[in-house]
């Protein structure tokens, strides 16, 4: 009996894949993905996920282009806002990541697991990158995760209710 990553269902194998058996395989996609619905209980770790990356890059968004088109706040509503923003930023991306390395095979999540990671990276080596280099690193990475989590609240997750 012949076992390999090409084999049909009785064992042998068959390039036309022709065998009933092959027509009654499961679906390649999860579980909750063949039927296009999404289970309650997934489709909110999509929406934790999705929510802490769309607070985080509102937050970087708002922080570069106030800083690039240079808006002036006082010192005590930038330190008051600073220091919530720093706090509940560090907690959504935290959350953003955990989340994506769960639900790792939703690709737009792992790159925007990617796009953190470049946007840490940076951020944690600012002294040697050029400012005009942190601030398009920041200004692509505050886009890029407001817009494909509007993409999944508006888009995709109405495709599967």
């Amino acid at each position: 009996m012949c076992r390999s990553a090409w084999t049909s269902p009785n064992g042998c194998w068959r390039s036309d894949r022709s065998h009933p058996e092959w027509a009654r395989r499961p679906s390649v996609a999860p579980a909750h993905m063949a039927d296009r619905t999404l289970v309650p209980t997934m489709r909110i770790r999509y929406d934790i996920a999705y929510g802490s990356y769309f607070l985080v890059g509102v937050g970087v968004l708002g922080i570069t282009l106030g800083s690039l088109l240079r808006i002036r706040l006082s010192e005590g509503a930038l330190a008051f806002l600073g220091i919530w923003f720093a706090v509940l930023g560090v907690v959504a991306l935290l959350v953003g990541v955990g989340y994506s390395f769960v639900l790792w095979r939703h690709s737009p999540l792992r790159l925007l697991l990617l796009c953190s990671l470049l946007f840490v990276g940076t951020l944690l080596f600012e002294d040697a990158a050029s400012s005009t280099f942190v601030d398009t690193v920041s200004l692509l990475y505050g886009l890029a995760c407001s817009v494909l989590s509007v993409r999944w609240f508006f888009i995709i997750r109405p495709r599967f209710e």
